[in-house]
């Protein structure tokens, strides 16, 4: 994780790995504490989604949500087997 102005980068490398039961694909839930507020997010390169609350964040593939009275952003994306980049704006 580095941060440059304005912007937090988040990278975790490709899934690894060959242990019995492993696999391939991983989703990804991040709860960040003591953010600024957020104006965007993207994961490799791509927009992610701003939801309206966490109960559509659970039900979403992927999104991110932020909460006012905890101060807490919450990212989740979709499951792969690639690495990931995160900004956050």
């Amino acid at each position: 994780m580095t941060e440059e102005t304005g912007i937090l980068r988040i990278s975790i490398g490709e899934a690894g790995g060959g242990f019995l039961g492993h696999r391939a694909e991983r989703s990804y839930l991040l709860n960040i504490h003591q953010q600024p507020v957020t104006r965007e997010v993207t994961y490799n390169d791509a927009s992610v989604p701003l939801l309206d609350d966490r109960q559509s964040l659970d039900l979403a593939p992927s999104g991110w949500w932020w909460d006012n009275i905890k101060e807490i952003l919450t990212i989740k994306l979709p499951r792969t087997a690639k690495g990931v980049k995160i900004d956050v704006r």
